[in-house]
């Protein structure tokens, strides 16, 4: 019983830590780019973790048409 109680709690740390980068990926795109990749925003959805943390460390050596590259292509 422990250990599934142990399990859920991972489990909502982890959907916690995904979509705080997800909400901070979001804002530090929009404050970069504005209105440009307001369209994209949704597709972050589709990016794992990994992706996302990548995305936010390199947020200012990223150019518009690269993060707009990568979120088009993160839907498919």
């Amino acid at each position: 019983m422990f250990l599934h109680f142990e399990k859920g709690i991972e489990k909502g740390i982890e959907k916690g830590n995904f979509e705080g980068e997800k909400t901070i990926a979001k804002s530090l795109l929009f404050k970069k780019f504005g209105d440009n990749i307001v369209p994209y925003l949704n597709n972050l959805d589709y990016l794992d973790i990994k992706t996302i943390e990548d995305l936010t460390n390199n947020i200012f050596d990223i150019t518009l048409e690269e993060a707009i590259n990568l979120l088009k292509n993160s839907s498919n």
